[in-house]
């Protein structure tokens, strides 16, 4: 979590990237969920996000699995 804190300020200044969230799903498994202002800006940024992301890659023991998908339905409109 140090590290994830000590980049903090970084993310939030990638253009188009509204929040990045991290949370537990295990005893040693994590997710991260992130919103984007749109797909143009998520594909601008992304570069940027590995360059940030990659230090955490000291802390994973396997592969990130990345997925995509369209917002349906929320509750902050």
């Amino acid at each position: 979590m140090a590290h994830a804190d000590s980049v903090k300020d970084q993310m939030r200044a990638i253009e188009g990237l509204i929040f990045t969230h991290m949370f537990r799903t295990g005893e040693d498994e994590l997710g991260v969920v992130a919103r984007w202002e749109s797909l143009a800006a998520l594909e601008a940024g992304q570069q940027e996000i590995n360059n940030v992301m990659g230090g955490m890659a000291q802390f994973l023991t396997s592969t990130p699995k990345q997925e995509m998908g369209e917002v349906i339905w929320r509750t902050d409109d």
